[in-house]
């Protein structure tokens, strides 16, 4: 069997999302992931009541944005899984995500999840944020990358 993570970094400033965040996880369709949790500075036993029903790694942390990204880099190259889905925690998640990813994961070596933007009162600003910059299911190249800005840890999946 194929193992899968979600990875995520939480600090400080994510924690008043964090309720909708975990909710999103665990709403999840497909539920045989490990949530990965970098944690920079929140208490490790909040998190854990948060995330009940979730199994969960918490690696604490500590270092500026560059050096989280590479420990988080360099835990998953050492790691075994097979999938690896990212998401910012101060996000919420589509049901299927998970589902989803792994699906496109099969004939894709990258998937980049389009997003939609809300507001705090949770009114959408802007629909299918990355669809209007390029077609979905186009294959990407590095210029695409570098041109558009479209990948980051908290909206792909390898």
């Amino acid at each position: 069997m194929k193992k899968i993570c979600f990875v995520s970094v939480v600090h400080p400033k994510v924690e008043s999302y964090l309720v909708d965040f975990f909710n999103s996880l665990k709403a999840q369709t497909y539920k045989s992931f490990e949530l990965i949790l970098f944690n920079d500075g929140l208490d490790s036993s909040m998190l854990m009541g948060l995330c009940s029903n979730l199994s969960i790694t918490i690696i604490d942390v500590n270092g500026t944005p560059n050096e989280i990204r590479n420990d988080m880099i360099s835990f998953l190259m050492r790691s075994e899984f097979n999938y690896c889905v990212f998401g910012d925690a101060d996000d919420f998640f589509e049901k299927n995500r998970v589902e989803e990813n792994l699906r496109l994961l099969k004939s894709n070596d990258i998937v980049v999840n389009d997003v939609h933007l809300i507001s705090q009162m949770g009114e959408i600003i802007k629909k299918n944020y990355f669809s209007k910059r390029m077609n979905n299911l186009s294959a990407i190249d590095f210029d695409d990358i570098m041109d558009k800005n479209i990948i980051g840890l908290g909206n792909s999946s390898i």
